[in-house]
């Protein structure tokens, strides 16, 4: 089923991925799915303006496991 001529029901577009989409798809491959800070500075740029906020608990952002395909995803969208 098709909706117009370049939308499919399923919401993909036909042909072959983008290579930006396909490195994209390499680098979440490349780190995995759970991932730890190993210092602080890199939990402090991060946060940016909400590490006013922060206070005590930023050992325990530190010590705890994330997800880091969506930052890879973020800065993949913006260009860094």
């Amino acid at each position: 089923m098709q909706w117009g001529d370049a939308v499919s029901a399923s919401a993909f577009i036909p042909g072959a991925p983008h290579k930006d989409a396909r490195a994209v798809v390499d680098a979440n491959k490349a780190v995995g799915t759970s991932a730890t800070f190993e210092r602080v500075v890199e939990v402090k740029a991060l946060l940016g303006d909400l590490l006013a906020i922060v206070g005590e608990v930023m050992r325990a952002i530190v010590i705890s496991s994330f997800d880091p395909c969506p930052l890879v995803i973020s800065n993949a969208t913006m260009g860094s």
